[in-house]
């Protein structure tokens, strides 16, 4: 009996569904390590860029535009909001994303941060203005802090100076 892969029909399409499950598993591996830009669905920047604005004021004397929708309990307050994951857009859960980061990502067109921080420049938790903000390792953003205390920014190298005012 000679072999051929038509003859063995049913064998070929397990081998195929194995084969598609490992490059979705491989392909998710790279997503979660940050080698790899999950696909955004068109109109998905847009959509979330509108419901920002649905929830915002702009504080006349600080310029910050304010979240005025959800805020998650804490020290200090970030504002919320459940959004549909851009990685699968069709069936996903909506997932809580922090509204300063997500404004981030809006303005930016890329939704992979790379595991740095979104600071606030402003030093205003539910500030999303984008120029507000700054897209920095975790230390930067700890030594942001100190700006605070000291009344003055300190200066953080190749990231932009923090907004201080007598407000902060």
């Amino acid at each position: 009996m000679k072999y051929s892969l038509y003859t063995d029909y049913d064998n070929f399409h397990e081998i195929a569904n194995v084969f598609y499950s490992s490059l979705r598993y491989f392909f998710s591996l790279l997503y979660v390590a940050g080698m790899a830009q999950a696909p955004v669905p068109p109109g998905w920047f847009e959509i979330a860029g509108d419901k920002l604005n649905q929830k915002c004021q702009i504080d006349p004397n600080s310029g910050c535009h304010l979240w005025t929708g959800t805020v998650r309990k804490g020290k200090p307050p970030y504002g919320v909001i459940r959004f549909r994951d851009h990685r699968d857009i069709a069936h996903g859960e909506p997932i809580q994303y922090k509204v300063h980061r997500l404004s981030y990502m809006v303005v930016t067109h890329n939704t992979e941060l790379g595991g740095n921080d979104v600071s606030h420049r402003c030093h205003h938790s539910l500030c999303i203005r984008p120029d507000h903000l700054s897209l920095e390792p975790r230390q930067v953003n700890i030594d942001r802090n100190r700006c605070v205390s000291d009344g003055q920014c300190n200066h953080h190298g190749r990231f932009p100076d923090c907004f201080i005012s007598q407000s902060n």
